[in-house]
């Protein structure tokens, strides 16, 4: 009683950013700021080449999930850049925390509304949805990946999950080398009870909030992406015979 307890995470933390890594990470901001160009140019030039208003209507919907896909990654990037004040020994848990939850949320939503792109873009070119049937799923495009973004990021806070990682903070166990319950259970390690401080079994919500959903999704885009192109190669050589019977039409 009256014992003051030692702060999670203070300034003499062992866990002070890696210099090598924080400059590789920056030098992602060059692409990022790319994509937004990009999503800048996309809603421009698709703006002026629409002329119908159902086209217009299928263009905004592209525009509004790229800009969607450009904010998530600004709020990752401007973690990222700024990770020195995120981190202890400048930080303390409260930063750390902010980091880890724009980091969770800008990427994971990141993913999913890629997927929905995609998603969005095989209904139109392969199985000829109209506009009127994909204005009805337009709230699931974006309300779907922005709830798992906000969800995860919102659990992983309230688990603390977020701890100093070797460059950021993220979902990580604090100590990272401390025992978690998951490896007791199954009998890795001979202690009784898991001496983690927070984040006890980190690395399995990792898996089941960002890598395994990560993997899906670029399955999900590569079968999208490869269904597309055989669509249009179809197409194409549909258009290609037509256009050979017509010619041999009009020779005879």
């Amino acid at each position: 009683p009256g014992k003051r307890m030692k702060p999670i995470i203070s300034s003499s933390s062992t866990f002070s950013p890696n210099t090598q890594h924080v400059r590789s990470i920056r030098s992602r901001q060059i692409y990022l700021a790319k994509d937004c160009m990009y999503a800048l140019g996309h809603w421009v030039s698709n703006d002026r080449v629409s002329s119908t208003p159902e086209e217009k209507n299928r263009v905004k919907l592209q525009q509004i999930i790229l800009l969607a896909i450009s904010i998530c990654d600004f709020l990752s990037s401007a973690a990222w850049i700024f990770t020195d004040f995120f981190m202890p020994p400048k930080g303390n848990q409260q930063s750390c925390d902010a980091q880890g939850f724009l980091l969770q949320f800008g990427n994971s939503s990141n993913m999913m509304l890629m997927v929905s792109l995609q998603v969005q873009y095989i209904l139109v070119i392969k199985y000829g949805w109209s506009d009127r049937k994909i204005n009805k799923l337009k709230p699931y495009f974006l309300i779907l990946p922005l709830g798992f973004g906000a969800l995860t990021a919102t659990v992983s806070l309230v688990l603390k999950l977020f701890n100093p990682s070797y460059w950021d903070c993220w979902l990580m166990p604090y100590p990272v080398d401390c025992t978690s319950t998951f490896e007791i259970k199954y009998g890795m390690s001979d202690l009784e009870e898991s001496d983690c401080v927070r984040g006890d079994n980190a690395f399995i919500f990792q898996w089941a909030f960002f890598f395994a959903p990560l993997w899906a999704a670029t399955v999900i885009c590569f079968v999208v992406m490869y269904k597309m192109t055989k669509s249009v190669e179809e197409a194409e050589k549909k258009t290609a015979r037509y256009s050979g019977k017509s010619n041999r039409n009009v020779q005879s």
